[in-house]
């Protein structure tokens, strides 16, 4: 049997290969699956009785990498110097350029010009050489990746092309597209980058590229100075990354109702923060916060996820204005996200960045009425209040206690200059409201604080001074009977009567926006004598409607006994508390003529030995067994006795 000996010398080599490969499998088993193909497969089978042959002959040796790549260059060489098939010349080919590529990458040589240009050569002469492998596809892309690497963009893209146009039902159709609109990106070609980007949104197996090309698509329209088109693009990139990161709807109020983009994952974290800058960055090329809340409507209409963040889209453009030194313009962000979100959290927030902002300008007509707007939107009766959680509420507590205070006090000293009576009733109206929405907010902080049992050190607020400025506010706008229930209770009710000094625990709000530090013994006893003068002037007007109709006299004459029986309680408590004060014999003199008006002949003596006892004057007890001689003294008489 004549052997041909070129062909057996072939086989042999391709059999050591074989069994090197597999031994080199102990180390890396997919280098040997690589080296292992289907063509060079079929031809050891042909060879199956040589391999018996040789086997008995090799041993199996444990490889370093290098060594193993060095062996395999060195088969590969011999076995294209025996001249074997077309196509197994060419997949090992094919191979030898891998393996010549991790040997660069191994040593870091890869971005090397002169490196790269012979790849080059090597993957034009398999294409050439082969020009109908299937495997050219993968050929192609490296060859593409290659030219990138030395810079050369345009070629780079002739050979995406290339490849395009001879495999378009690629699996890797996205990835092949988002790599050509980067080269256009990078060459400027800003409409061929955008309508590539945008084919890789509709492509199919897009889910690596997509957001990516949302983005570069943002960015694409910003080059081309299309910019609401970009914008656009820039939020829908937003919106994606809330989706990804909270994909129910719970979890989105949750996470950005307060935080922004904080929760979103490591990966998305740049892309978010770049997304945003760029944003604010073409809104204000454009008509800044109007272009944004045209951008903001727009979202609302699609009913995406733009309600979670959009505080954080004002927020960054006032923040860039600033940086830009456009503090005005900044702040118009601010003001028109308050008329946009006016009863959100965030709103109440930018309020007291306003705030700042206009202290900066020193435009304090400005502070007060965002000061105003403030308790107004976001106290204890407004729509904000009633749906916000207690965060929220803990948040803006101390600001509108503030606030209110302040204005309530400010309120009182205008009103207390003023010398038209109508003009000053009515600023003392409007010191009332502002008053009692401070005194509000003091009585749902103690509220909350009785709730908080294991917290026992923490007193309730009296907020005494700013009760006794609202009981005189009651007075000056006549608001007489209010006046008089916030007075008894400052002078009686065991709360503040029972307290040595001013409460401790009154909040800072109290103490130090106090222009005067009354003791709590002041007042006390003020507003002792203060319900006095206010029960007489309730009185006031039964005595200048004493011939009123029958029907409504009566009704009349009810409330009448009733503020009598008072009067004289109030009388005897300031007297019984603060006999001491020089006005408790006044007030005792003018009982004294009450109780004769009525014939009380007990109370006219016990009011009178007291004005006498004050004075040091003998007691007229003894002349309650007297009573006809004193009934027989004329009522002038009568007073000029009890005086002395």
């Amino acid at each position: 049997m004549i052997i041909d000996h070129k062909r057996y010398i072939t086989l042999s080599l391709i059999l050591v290969t074989s069994i090197f490969i597999t031994s080199c499998s102990l180390s890396s088993s997919d280098e040997a699956s690589k080296a292992n193909n289907e063509t060079l497969a079929s031809l050891v089978n042909d060879s199956s009785s040589q391999q018996e042959k040789s086997d008995s002959k090799l041993k199996v040796q444990l490889l370093t990498r290098q060594q193993r790549t060095d062996k395999l260059v060195k088969i590969y060489r011999s076995i294209l110097t025996l001249e074997p098939s077309k196509q197994v010349r060419a997949q090992i080919q094919h191979r030898m350029v891998q393996l010549d590529i991790e040997q660069y990458e191994k040593n870091e040589t890869l971005e090397n010009t002169e490196i790269l240009t012979q790849l080059v050569s090597k993957y034009q002469d398999l294409l050439s050489t082969y020009p109908n492998r299937s495997e050219n596809e993968e050929i192609q892309y490296e060859l593409a990746k290659t030219y990138d690497l030395l810079g050369n963009g345009k070629a780079s893209i002739l050979t995406l092309e290339s490849l395009l146009s001879n495999y378009p039902k690629t699996k890797s159709y996205a990835e092949l597209h988002f790599r050509l609109a980067e080269l256009y990106y990078n060459l400027q070609q800003y409409p061929l980058a955008y309508k590539a980007y945008q084919t890789v949104l509709v492509a199919e197996n897009n889910e690596n590229y997509h957001l990516n090309s949302l983005y570069m698509s943002g960015w694409s329209l910003f080059k081309l100075n299309r910019l609401s088109e970009a914008d656009k693009n820039f939020i829908a990139v937003l919106n994606q990354i809330v989706k990804v990161n909270s994909p129910t709807t719970v979890e989105v109020k949750k996470r950005w109702s307060n935080s922004g983009f904080d929760y979103v994952s490591a990966s998305h974290k740049s892309l978010a923060a770049d997304t945003q800058r760029v944003l604010s960055i073409s809104l204000s090329q454009q008509q800044q916060v109007k272009s944004l809340v045209e951008l903001l409507n727009q979202q609302q209409a699609l009913q995406t996820n733009t309600v979670a963040f959009e505080h954080v889209l004002f927020k960054n453009l006032a923040d860039f204005l600033v940086e830009k030194g456009l503090e005005h313009d900044a702040i118009l962000t601010y003001q028109a996200y308050l008329d946009y979100a006016p009863n959100t959290v965030w709103a109440a927030k930018f309020s007291l960045v306003l705030i700042d902002l206009y202290k900066q300008k020193n435009q304090f007509s400005k502070i007060d009425a965002i000061k105003d707007r403030f308790v107004d939107y976001y106290g204890l009766t407004s729509h904000f209040w009633h749906h916000a959680n207690e965060d929220d509420r803990r948040l803006v507590l101390p600001h509108l206690s503030e606030f209110s205070l302040v204005k309530g006090r400010r309120l009182y000293a205008f009103a207390q200059e003023l010398e038209n009576d109508k003009e000053r009733i009515d600023a003392f109206g409007e010191t009332v409201l502002w008053l009692k929405k401070y005194l509000n907010l003091v009585e749902f902080s103690n509220k909350q604080k009785a709730k908080q049992k294991q917290d026992i050190a923490q007193k309730p607020n009296l907020a005494t001074q700013e009760y006794f400025l609202y009981a005189d506010a009651n007075f000056e706008a006549q608001q007489h009977e209010t006046a008089l229930n916030v007075y008894k209770m400052l002078a009686y009710s065991p709360l503040y009567f029972k307290q040595q000094e001013v409460n401790a625990n009154e909040t800072d709000d109290s103490a130090s926006l106090a222009s005067e530090s009354l003791s709590l013994e002041y007042i006390r006893k003020e507003s002792a004598y203060a319900s006095i003068v206010t029960n007489n002037e309730l009185l006031m007007p039964f005595t200048l409607n004493a011939n009123q109709e029958n029907k409504k006299e009566q009704v009349l004459d009810k409330k009448h006994q009733q503020l009598l029986v008072e009067r004289q309680q109030l009388t005897d408590l300031f007297i019984e508390h603060y006999h001491s004060d020089r006005r408790a014999t006044l007030v005792a003199v003018k009982a004294a003529e009450y109780a004769f008006e009525q014939n009380n002949i007990d109370d006219v003596i016990r009011y009178s030995n007291f004005v006498l006892k004050t004075y040091q004057v003998n007691s007229l007890l003894a002349v309650k067994s007297q009573k006809q001689n004193i009934a027989k003294l004329d009522k002038i008489a009568l007073k000029q006795v009890a005086i002395v």
